[in-house]
């Protein structure tokens, strides 16, 4: 097929668009396009958004008519990620980002997505491979990662490679192929520092030695921020904001952390020490909902319960997955301490000791 082309989207930004698809949407209306010659008819448009903005979370696998149409009818699904679907042929990869997601800011609870922050993430994904292929920090590893281009809204799609997973090499090509995805990380991080890379072994396809055949669209789990600058990528890491907000909190106070980030509360969180403050351990864990966008300290017997497992209330998994992310810390409110999470809150008083009151 050909290259895609670069086509004003919405009069606004310039999203890559493959000519073959409007021209299977709006024939009557287009003729085969010329790179950058116009934009895509409005009713092909329209068409295109209202056929992928049924991707739901809880939807079936089969694909949109789109993608099946681009597929020519030989969709396969591969597997479905945190934010995304993905089908493919013998030739082409192609994800579509749904319309509603289970974010790591809001538990387990499906949350719609505007479409322009669904189209913020093509774009943010795409801008990431520009990057690293054009760096000469990543030359020796550019092929192993081929150009992606949409669709049009809420699409991306790469050529397809062969290879095999990390779990069917052999024992002695693991070890290879381990080396393999330390040497390409590095040089992806040293081609755009501080730029969360997604290098999970669901992206990644090896030779039966373990030298590394394709890296799969290599951007990290991604958000998007409330303010959002021209000519910047629209789309922030959870890992890198949960930073940020971690250490804003930290900063400047008695806490030490002793862990690396994790995966808490729906969130992400670090454990700490309370230095010379006393309470011993607790935790400090990032909210990323946009309209709270902060750190809390989590501590003393909430971070007890807040991290305990078979409870009543949560007897398979810690109480911190049920109550969600912190909103507050811990303050008085009449003759009890509580805190307050996204889908409940803790109280404690001399009388009761810590309790459970979810939403």
């Amino acid at each position: 097929m050909d290259a895609p082309a670069r086509l004003m989207l919405a009069g606004r930004r310039l999203v890559r668009i493959h000519p073959w698809l409007l021209l299977l949407l709006a024939a009557p209306a287009l003729a085969a396009p010329l790179p950058g010659e116009c934009p895509p008819a409005s009713d092909a448009l329209a068409t295109l958004t209202a056929d992928l903005d049924g991707m739901l979370t809880t939807g079936s696998h089969t694909p949109p008519a789109a993608v099946q149409a681009f597929l020519e009818g030989k969709a396969e699904w591969l597997g479905d990620g945190a934010t995304c679907r993905t089908w493919g042929n013998d030739d082409w990869v192609v994800k579509v980002f749904y319309a509603d997601v289970i974010q790591s800011c809001n538990g387990t609870r499906p949350r719609s997505i505007e479409p322009a922050k669904r189209a913020a993430q093509v774009e943010y994904s795409i801008w990431v491979v520009e990057k690293l292929r054009a760096s000469p920090r990543f030359q020796a590893w550019r092929d192993k990662v081929p150009p992606l281009f949409t669709l049009g809204p809420y699409t991306l799609v790469q050529r397809r490679a062969r290879g095999l997973a990390m779990g069917q090499l052999s024992a002695e090509a693991k070890k290879v192929a381990e080396g393999e995805k330390a040497a390409i990380y590095a040089a992806g991080a040293a081609a755009i520092p501080g730029v969360e890379l997604d290098l999970n072994d669901g992206n990644v396809l090896y030779t039966p030695e373990g030298r590394i055949v394709s890296w799969f669209d290599p951007a990290g789990g991604c958000s998007w921020i409330p303010d959002w600058h021209e000519g910047q990528p629209l789309v922030q890491s959870f890992w890198d904001r949960a930073s940020a907000l971690i250490h804003q909190r930290i900063d400047g106070t008695a806490f030490r952390p002793t862990t690396p980030k994790q995966r808490m509360g729906g969130s992400y969180g670090k454990r700490i020490e309370g230095g010379d403050l006393a309470f011993g351990d607790a935790l400090v864990i990032a909210n990323l909902d946009v309209a709270v966008n902060r750190a809390f300290v989590v501590k003393n017997g909430f971070r007890a319960a807040y991290d305990s497992t078979g409870r009543p209330e949560s007897p398979d998994e810690p109480l911190g997955n049920v109550l969600g992310a912190p909103l507050d810390e811990e303050h008085g409110e009449g003759d009890r301490i509580v805190q307050h999470f996204e889908h409940g809150w803790l109280s404690w008083s001399p009388a009761e000791d810590v309790r459970v009151h979810l939403d």
